[in-house]
């Protein structure tokens, strides 16, 4: 350390103090030249010194002392410090083996309904585009620049109605990305503000256990195995692309990825399977032709959303060629094909293929917006509650037009259409006159369970208020008390209403948690 020499600091303390007059005192008075020598000074100081307010003398004590600190400050260099980390690891917990004998905890389950669920608040959203930007800058070889999921995707489409085209699902940065209600303290707060609860969470997580535990070692789910009836050709089924895509769904909506979450060994094995059956063209079909058409829209949809939540590069590369697939079959200027007819139950999972590739930064072509609400509008009968036809405007061979209205609610919305626009009210007028209810000896033509509930929930969401309320109290009412307790099937839903028998109890249990996850899944729209 080098020498520091300090400056001696002298205080002309009359020009600091003033002279104050003293009462005169009587005493003996000394004469100076009489004192002992040594003591003159002293005297002299001792005097001012009683002259001199007791704050006068604190100032000049503490001025003194910060200067002599700040000339050692400026002449002693800073000694360096090494610095140690210490790094401690927590053992994480195993959770137990599932043992099918025991019945798992039933007790909030069982538990009534809590009143205060219902009071549902619809938050109004706000979006930090800059940060969400800052979170996605990737080296990917992919254009991400023409499809950012957020900026571009942000703006009015020409529905008669003002909405915003990506703000669903929009959820900002962070574990979640562009699905940023779907973990962490935003999953919480929107569980609560949605009408969720503890038991919702505990049947969710209780259907993810089935299916993981019922899950192939290549990733894939078997729908013969598990009461469906498979069929790689088409034909009036649900194949094992399908059902596998909605599993990986149902893991995606409760914030579990190929990266994150504790099922995720089995959302990287699920997308590993889905990515090997595409074909060279980015299809999971060969011509897009009968019921294979759910295969493609649903393993599309299943890619974009893992790639948004994880953007993983090889997913991404796959989901981008699945939706350019999704995009060629797509009909100019309209919907989807069914086989020979175009469909809006495929209108539907194709408008979330696009909607969902979007939001995680895909390219997609505006057209292929335009182009579904396009044929929605064609097949909306405005005149009765704006019930949507399967085929054409007034055909409902399904649930006397309740399923395809349902399927055509969500889409306007997710198309643009604000939740607030009269249409949308009247879908939801007439949606909420038939509520989930359990009726397990129903047939493809009434209320198609799971998958009317699971598109009619995702509308009635985004409309909110008393419409949301009624709808919410029902699901739950129907949902938690008929999932399975116990045995091999714990967490899992029966199938054996609507098209139920076709996919099996894959198929009704990744809906069921689907439906429960709506609360965080995708966030409302702007209020």
């Amino acid at each position: 350390m080098s020498d520091v020499k300090i400056p001696a600091v002298e205080f002309d303390t009359s020009s600091f103090f003033p002279a104050f007059e003293m009462p005169a005192e009587q005493e003996t008075v000394v004469p100076a030249e009489d004192q002992p020598t040594e003591k003159r000074g002293d005297s002299r100081l001792d005097e001012l010194l009683a002259k001199t307010p007791w704050w006068a003398i604190s100032i000049a004590f503490h001025t003194v002392v910060l200067l002599i600190m700040w000339v050692w400050k400026i002449g002693v260099p800073e000694q360096a410090v090494n610095e140690i980390i210490i790094e401690a690891r927590i053992e994480q917990k195993e959770e137990p083996e599932y043992d099918p004998e025991v019945k798992r905890d039933l007790v909030k389950r069982d538990m009534p309904l809590v009143e205060t669920e219902l009071e549902v608040e619809m938050p109004v959203v706000t979006m930090d585009v800059e940060a969400v930007a800052d979170h996605f800058e990737t080296d990917s070889d992919m254009d991400m620049d023409t499809a950012q999921g957020f900026e571009d995707a942000i703006g009015f489409v020409d529905s008669g109605s003002v909405g915003l085209v990506s703000s669903i699902g929009v959820g900002g940065g962070g574990k979640g990305g562009r699905y940023g209600f779907r973990g962490g303290g935003g999953k919480k707060n929107a569980l609560r503000r949605g009408g969720g609860g503890q038991a919702t969470e505990d049947a969710v997580d209780a259907a993810l256990r089935w299916l993981a535990r019922h899950q192939e070692d290549d990733g894939h789910w078997d729908v013969a195995k598990h009461g469906g009836f498979n069929s790689v050709s088409g034909g009036n089924c649900v194949s094992d692309t399908a059902v596998s895509g909605l599993a990986v769904l149902a893991f995606l909506g409760a914030g579990h990825t190929n990266k994150t979450g504790k099922y995720k060994d089995n959302v990287d094995r699920a997308v590993k399977w889905l990515i090997s059956k595409q074909l060279p063209t980015g299809a999971f079909i060969r011509d897009g032709s009968g019921y294979e058409v759910y295969d493609h829209t649903i393993g599309t949809l299943a890619l974009a959303e893992a790639y948004g939540m994880s953007l993983d590069r090889e997913i991404g590369g796959a989901a981008q060629a699945a939706v350019e697939y999704v995009q060629k079959i797509q009909e100019p200027y309209s919907g989807w094909h069914h086989g020979s007819f175009r469909s809006t139950s495929v209108l539907g999972w194709g408008v979330m293929a696009i909607k969902s590739a979007k939001i995680a930064g895909l390219k997609v072509n505006e057209e292929s917006f335009q182009g579904a609400l396009n044929r929605l509008r064609e097949i909306t009968d405005q005149n009765d509650y704006g019930k949507v036809g399967y085929t054409a405007k007034g055909q409902y061979p399904y649930g006397k037009g309740f399923a395809m209205t349902s399927v055509g609610m969500a889409s306007y919305m997710f198309l643009g259409v604000a939740p607030t626009d009269p249409m949308i009210q009247m879908q939801a007028d007439l949606l909420i006159q038939e509520p989930p209810q359990w009726k397990p000896d129903c047939g493809v033509g009434d209320v198609q369970y799971f998958y009317h509930w699971y598109y009619a929930t995702l509308g009635m969401f985004q409309v909110g208020g008393n419409h949301w309320r009624t709808w919410n109290k029902a699901l739950k009412e129907t949902l938690l008390p008929n999932q399975r307790k116990g045995g091999d099937e714990d967490g899992s839903w029966d199938f054996s209403a609507g098209w139920g028998p076709a996919g099996g109890r894959v198929y009704s249990t990744a809906l069921g948690a689907l439906c429960l996850e709506v609360y965080y899944r995708y966030m409302p729209l702007y209020r």
